[in-house]
C-alpha cells in the first residue's frame, strides 16, 4: 500500500520558546508520510533562526513566513495551499503530539473509507502564567463522537477542536476550507460546516498533550465572544433547529461578563438584540448590570 501523506500544520507567532518541542514531536511520528508545515504570521522574535536550525536536522519541515500578520487563520490557510497531502491535522505551536496520533488515526481511515474526520483525546496541562510555568493541574478529554454529530455539536454536549483531529482534505475543502476573518472559535465553525456531511470517528485515547496557559486567544473574553456571536449569526437556522439557541447565547453572554471596559457591554448589548427568548434577554440585562 502507498504510504498515505498527511500534512501537519502548525500555525506560530513570537512562540519560539514553545515552538521546537512542538515540531520536533511531530517529527517523531511512527508514521512515514507526515509532512510538517510551520507557518509563521510574520513574528518579531527568533522563530526564523530556530525554523532554519530545525529545518537542517527535519528533511519533512516546510518553513513559511507571512508578509504580514493575518491572525489565527491566516497562517493555516497559507500552509493548506502549499500542500497537496490527502490528510491534515492542525497542530498549534504549544500543543505536543504524542509519536502515534498520527498512525492511530490513519488505522481508522483505512478500517473504514467512508469516514472524513478521525478524532483522539488530549491531555491538557493547564497553567498559571502565559510562558508555561506554575502547573496547575492535569486532566485527560477523550471525545466520543462517532457519525452524525452536528446536533450534539451545536448543543455543546460534545467537544472538538482543530488539533485533535485528522481531516481528509476533501472534506475539509467541500466544507469551504477556513474563514480567516474570524477572531475566534474557529474550530467549532469549522466543525459545523464539516458536520452538516462529514462522518466523525473517535479513538478513545490520549494522543497528545494541549498546554493551557495565559498567552492563548483561549484566553481573551471579548474575542472568543465576537467569535461566537458571529457564529451564531451564521448558523442560527442550524442552532434553532437543534434546541441550541439558549446554550449557545448563555455562553456568549457569560464571555461579555468576563470582558472588560465598554467591549464587553457592545457585546452583550449585540447578543441581548439577538436572544430570541424572554428568558436570556432577562440574562444579559443582568449582565449589563454587573
Amino acid at each position: 500500500m502507498e504510504t498515505e501523506r498527511v500534512a501537519v500544520i502548525t500555525p506560530t507567532f513570537n512562540r519560539e520558546n514553545l515552538l521546537e518541542d512542538c515540531v520536533r514531536s511531530a517529527a517523531a511520528q511512527t508514521h512515514p508520510g507526515v509532512v510538517i508545515y510551520v507557518c509563521d504570521d510574520h513574528s518579531t522574535d527568533r522563530t526564523d533562526a530556530l525554523m532554519d536550525r530545525l529545518a537542517a536536522e527535519i528533511p519533512s519541515l516546510r518553513y513559511l513566513r507571512n508578509r504580514h500578520a493575518k491572525g489565527p487563520q491566516g497562517p493555516r490557510i497559507t500552509a493548506l495551499e502549499e500542500g497537496t497531502e490527502e490528510f491534515v491535522a492542525f497542530l498549534d505551536s504549544d500543543n505536543r503530539y504524542h509519536p502515534n496520533a498520527v498512525s492511530r488515526c490513519l488505522e481508522a481511515f483505512r478500517a473504514d473509507p467512508s469516514i472524513d474526520v478521525v478524532c483522539f483525546g488530549q491531555e491538557c496541562v493547564h497553567h498559571g502564567s502565559a510562558r508555561g510555568s506554575e502547573l496547575e493541574w492535569i486532566e485527560n478529554l477523550i471525545p466520543e463522537l462517532e457519525g452524525d454529530i452536528l446536533g450534539p455539536l451545536l448543543r455543546t454536549e460534545v467537544a472538538v477542536d482543530m488539533g485533535n483531529c485528522v481531516i481528509r482534505r476533501a472534506a475539509l475543502e467541500r466544507a469551504g476550507g477556513l474563514d480567516e476573518d474570524l477572531p475566534a472559535y474557529n474550530d467549532l465553525e469549522l466543525h459545523i460546516r464539516l458536520a452538516r456531511f462529514a462522518r466523525y470517528h473517535s479513538i478513545p485515547e490520549v494522543l497528545m498533550t494541549y498546554l493551557v496557559h495565559g498567552d492563548q486567544i483561549t484566553a481573551n473574553s471579548l474575542l472568543r465572544g465576537r467569535g461566537l456571536l458571529r457564529i451564531t449569526r451564521r448558523h442560527r437556522a442550524l442552532f434553532e433547529e437543534a434546541g441550541a439557541m439558549e446554550t449557545i447565547m448563555m455562553r456568549i453572554f457569560g464571555h461579555a461578563n468576563h470582558a472588560p471596559g465598554p467591549g464587553g457591554y457592545q457585546l452583550a448589548f449585540q447578543a441581548f438584540a439577538l436572544a430570541p427568548m424572554a428568558s436570556l434577554r432577562a440574562l444579559s440585562a443582568r449582565v449589563l448590570r454587573r
